[in-house]
């Protein structure tokens, strides 16, 4: 189950946050009568990135995922060489993307499977 509309209390307002910050929002949300959302890894969040070449940014579904913006969205996945970089998703150029954890990024939450 996906947070869908950008702007409202699943994607924290649409409001960027860190890295960290991120992972204990998600971990403390309570949102559509449910209290175990959390921030997908980084094969969950690329499923939702749609991979069609006639498609204008955001690269997502724009009817389900509605006013979601064209940047980037943060990734539970640990960036496998250093400690200070995390995977996200970039829904601007539908593209996987490594980013500092100090940076501001966007945030869905998702609950469910792994």
């Amino acid at each position: 189950m996906w947070a869908s509309v950008g702007n409202a209390a699943g994607c924290n307002f649409a409001a960027t946050t860190n890295w960290n910050s991120a992972i204990d929002w998600a971990q403390n949300l309570s949102f559509a009568g449910h209290d175990d959302w959390r921030i997908p890894n980084i094969n969950v969040l690329w499923t939702i990135c749609v991979k069609d070449r006639e498609m204008v940014a955001p690269y997502i579904d724009h009817t389900y995922f509605s006013n979601t913006t064209s940047s980037y969205f943060w990734s539970s996945t640990a960036y496998p060489y250093g400690t200070t970089s995390e995977a996200c998703v970039s829904f601007k150029y539908g593209k996987m993307d490594v980013y500092n954890k100090g940076n501001s990024d966007y945030v869905r939450a998702v609950r469910g499977g792994e």
